[in-house]
């Protein structure tokens, strides 16, 4: 789960819409534009702009390259003399700046909600391509096939891996993705990290195990629709996402209904709970760095990390900077006026994050639950690992497992602190081992998978 701030500016990211005509200029601007966002913590997001001229004068869409999201639309879009700017106002988006001589670099500040920082937009010639972890080695031990999925509204895309020489029904398991609408691997926009795919290592290493595995890019990014439906959707909504995906695998002949299972990580991790709790088909649940804890009460943890390695903030302004989210959240919580605050604090998302209690759904879960924890996590913080396991148990789930791995962050890489600055300079891309070995061990006995 990623820092409330990452969360408001990974969702504005990949919500930029849409694309009217610019004003009329001798300059011309089709082609890439390419920016760098730095978000703070090392996150760093790198956005493509990338114009194109028609008969009427201008339209232009976004790729966030680091999320692997592509093909967004734009707003509005102007060019007054050498004064360029975009507005994406229904995330309180804007950008001003102003065209150099040579026409190639655009100087300016972005602005989000009462946030803003200087950002230049770079022509650029070839589109940056990022890269994933490696590909396995041909031949597969499974059938890969790119999926669609009805929703409402709109449909969803993902890869169904399918073992090969299967007899008869398979189990089958679903991924479900942190927070900050992600493609199906659940990429992350870290410097280095490029080849990360947390869910694509999981289903590639179960598929070779006789588990079908389903990952889907979130709702509005990657091949899935519903984009025009992310200002007004929470975590609940997404777990409707969910829901979806596990009625197709339901309807799939290759796939035994009966057992089917959920991994989630972070947000995903409050998904799974959600689904099982209310669908006592579902086989398990894994839950990968899961909350244990309500939003507000993260989020202060969040904060209060942040702050205390902050050389830069005096004691006065760290105090400040606490009172101010103290009283956002006070406001977004009692429903009071929020025309004052960051447009961001008026998403539902947010409302919900800050007032839904996990443990209220942990405890009605009934099925085998399956907890994974980094214990350097910073987003995350390893105790909530021991408060959802107790609060299981204490209301009757008797198949509860809990795992914590010593030296891992938050996504389950090796680490020295867990702290986001570090996730740049992290070794390896690649999840342990262990971690596969532990999810999957557990995964083929739970579900009763036939060994060839």
């Amino acid at each position: 789960m990623k820092t409330v701030l990452a969360v408001f500016l990974n969702l504005s990211l990949l919500v930029v819409s849409a694309a009217p005509a610019f004003a009329q200029s001798e300059t011309n601007l089709a082609g890439n534009w390419l920016a760098t966002l730095d978000v703070g913590g090392g996150i760093k997001h790198r956005l493509l702009l990338k114009i194109h001229k028609t008969t009427a004068g201008y339209t232009a869409k976004f790729d966030s390259v680091d999320q692997g999201v592509k093909d967004l639309p734009v707003d509005s879009v102007t060019l007054n003399g050498n004064k360029m700017s975009f507005v994406a106002a229904q995330f309180g988006m804007s950008y001003e700046g102003t065209l150099n001589d040579k026409g190639d670099e655009v100087t300016g500040t972005f602005k989000q909600g009462a946030g803003s920082t200087p950002m230049i937009f770079r022509r650029v010639g070839e589109v940056p391509m990022i890269t994933r972890r490696q590909d396995p080695k041909k031949p597969y031990p499974y059938d890969e096939e790119e999926v669609t999925i009805p929703a409402k509204g709109y449909t969803l895309a993902g890869t169904l891996l399918l073992p090969k020489n299967r007899k008869g029904k398979v189990p089958a398991v679903l991924t479900i993705t942190g927070s900050g609408q992600q493609t199906r691997d659940s990429p992350v926009p870290f410097p280095g990290l490029e080849k990360y795919g947390i869910m694509r290592q999981i289903a590639e290493a179960l598929a070779a195990r006789g588990v079908a595995v389903l990952r889907v890019d979130d709702r509005g990014v990657g091949k899935s629709g519903g984009l025009e439906t992310l200002a007004n959707v929470t975590t609940s909504g997404f777990a409707d996402d969910a829901r979806a995906e596990v009625a197709f695998l339901r309807s799939r002949p290759e796939i035994d209904s009966k057992r089917i299972a959920l991994v989630g990580h972070s947000e995903g991790g409050s998904i799974a709970p959600m689904l099982a709790a209310s669908d006592p088909q579902i086989a398990a649940i894994v839950l990968l760095a899961g909350g244990g804890k309500r939003g507000d009460e993260i989020s202060r943890e969040q904060l209060a990390d942040a702050l205390e390695r902050n050389q830069t903030l005096t004691a006065e302004q760290k105090n400040a900077e606490r009172a101010k989210q103290e009283e956002i959240m006070r406001a977004v919580q009692t429903g009071a006026d929020l025309s004052k605050y960051p447009a961001q604090a008026r998403l539902p998302w947010v409302k919900e994050f800050w007032t839904y209690d996990p443990l209220v759904t942990i405890r009605k879960v009934r099925q085998p639950l399956l907890i994974l924890q980094g214990a350097l996590d910073r987003q995350i913080t390893a105790e909530q690992a021991d408060i959802l396991e107790r609060a299981a148990r204490d209301a009757g789930n008797k198949n509860v497992t809990k795992q914590v791995f010593p030296t891992l962050n938050h996504l389950f890489l090796p680490a020295k602190t867990g702290a986001l600055d570090e996730y740049s300079k992290l070794e390896t891309s690649i999840i342990p081992d262990d971690v596969i070995k532990v999810l999957g061990d557990w995964l083929v006995k739970t579900l009763k998978v036939k060994q060839n």
